[in-house]
């Protein structure tokens, strides 16, 4: 008949090995997305660099933001139309609202380095330090929280489950970490930021999994890693380590974030956060896509009825 609408029929990709083994693709699809971002591109872009005469800490840094927007992009695509990645209504809002404890250990953090430094607690950063630390905050959310938990989202809808998929990508967030073993050589140095950086995880997992914004997560690692990395150029400036108070001190903070994260897991909240993953990740996408549009599986567009909305 002319005039009608037909419902355009979206079918969602098989991943027939990814559905069967959730751990093993969650690991897989992680640790994929973080070397190519880091070690593929970005390293492709440091050679370029050096090549061209610019710094290459500055090309690697730089190849891996390039990396992390490729990186979701392929994400995106790969799940299409199945994931439905772009941010709900009020996502932003309510993510930087569960990020305040964040806030909170940032005031204790650098209140901290300023007692150090006896002074103004951030020093002066080059350009390359400066995108390293942005670099680092869109690699890592990009891998760990829009892939790797999304990922676990999809395949678990059992409220039961939910810490757990928290913890996951937190520990592979935290075990990216012993890598620094290569440049520091200290053992106790470095299983110490690995064990902080899984605190750090488990709790931006926890404001992924009840936002499903990704980009509130981005904007503040990359405000985190900047700070300290800038806190960092003042101590060193001055020749000052922090003792060994200050850094048990700095450990049970951090630990405050990670049973915040908890906190915000709790039972209470867990049916909230399977249904908006539920809408997130739709493989019923004909219907859905019909819903959207107003047509029906007769593919006849029906026009609902105006009704005053009232406003809970």
């Amino acid at each position: 008949m002319a005039g009608e609408k037909m419902a355009r029929v979206k079918k969602a990709r098989e991943h027939k090995f990814l559905d069967q083994h959730t751990v093993l693709g969650v690991i897989l699809l992680m640790y994929f997305n973080f070397v190519l971002i880091e070690f593929v591109i970005g390293a492709a872009s440091a050679v370029i660099s050096e090549h061209a005469g610019i710094d290459h800490t500055a090309g690697l840094a730089t190849g891996s933001i390039i990396g992390s927007i490729l990186a979701l992009i392929l994400w995106f695509c790969f799940f299409s139309p199945e994931y439905k990645w772009k941010p709900v209504s009020g996502s932003w809002g309510k993510s930087f609202k569960l990020l305040i404890p964040l806030y909170i250990y940032w005031v204790v953090l650098f209140g901290v380095f300023g007692y150090c430094a006896k002074g103004f607690p951030f020093g002066a950063l080059s350009i390359p330090t400066f995108l390293t630390a942005i670099m680092a905050g869109a690699a890592e959310e990009v891998a760990f929280r829009e892939v790797g938990l999304s990922y676990l989202a999809r395949q678990w809808k059992d409220e039961s489950k939910i810490i757990l998929m928290a913890i996951i990508p937190g520990v592979a967030f935290g075990l990216t970490h012993v890598t620094n073993l290569v440049e520091s050589r200290d053992i106790s140095t470095t299983l110490l930021q690995t064990l902080l950086t899984l605190f750090m995880g488990v709790f931006l997992s926890a404001v992924y999994l009840r936002t499903g914004n990704i980009w509130p997560l981005i904007l503040c690692h990359s405000l985190h890693d900047v700070m300290t990395f800038s806190g960092g150029a003042k101590l060193d400036a001055l020749g000052i380590q922090f003792p060994d108070w200050i850094t048990a001190f700095l450990c049970v903070t951090e630990a405050g974030l990670f049973i915040c994260g908890l906190y915000m897991l709790r039972k209470s909240k867990r049916a909230e956060i399977i249904e908006l993953w539920n809408k997130r990740w739709s493989r019923d996408t004909e219907s859905s896509d019909a819903s959207d549009t107003g047509v029906t599986d007769t593919g006849v567009s029906e026009e609902a009825p105006e009704v005053a909305s009232v406003e809970a």
